[in-house]
């Protein structure tokens, strides 16, 4: 899903919050005191970008283009093609399928 940097900024603000203040927050980063209690507050100013790490923090990510998006895994999908011809041909895709896929509920 993208999101704007205001959308991002309100969902820092929430784990803000949660956290108990930027300072607990900050702690989370991994980074140096002084630094991620800096870039947390620049993050919620809004003057500048969200820092990576903070986006990393909410769980999201920013790509090529500069647009902020959750960092969700790609969708996987899958196709299973069968051509079969007569009723012994439709009753071996089936079992293929079967033995592929699982029996069906």
């Amino acid at each position: 899903m993208r999101l704007t940097e205001r959308q991002t900024r309100l969902r820092l603000a929430a784990a803000v919050a949660a956290a108990g203040g930027q300072a607990a927050f900050a702690r989370t980063l991994g980074l140096p005191d002084a630094r991620a209690q800096c870039l947390v507050s620049r993050s919620l100013l809004g003057r500048n970008r969200v820092s990576p790490p903070i986006l990393a923090a909410l769980g999201l990510r920013r790509d090529a283009g500069g647009d902020i998006h959750t960092a969700e895994p790609p969708a996987r999908i899958q196709v299973l093609a069968v051509q079969a011809e007569g009723e012994a041909g439709v009753r071996a895709a089936a079992a293929l399928v079967a033995g592929i896929l699982g029996p069906r509920a």
